[in-house]
């Protein structure tokens, strides 16, 4: 596994069902949570609508944009991963 992901890294999403994502989204770290026992460790920001937004939705509104949390592996495309956009 490559390096943590910290607050403010930009990070690439991957189309993905359950996020309801319909297309590579671009997201950006808002929340790290350091305990390594974690499921979702990160919550991730975007400043799309995912399509699945209802009031069970796993996206919360966030000021301009979404937010939900998220795990590394199954939703981030890390080959796109980086935090040289800061």
């Amino acid at each position: 596994m490559g390096r943590r992901f910290k607050l403010g890294d930009r990070i690439r999403l991957k189309p993905h069902t359950a996020l309801g994502l319909k297309e590579y989204t671009w997201g950006t770290i808002i929340v790290e949570d350091i305990d390594s026992s974690t499921v979702y460790p990160y919550r991730v920001k975007i400043m799309t609508t995912p399509s699945d937004v209802s009031i069970d939705s796993l996206w919360s509104r966030e000021g301009d944009g979404y937010s939900s949390w998220v795990t590394r592996n199954e939703y981030v495309d890390t080959q796109f991963t980086s935090n040289k956009f800061k």
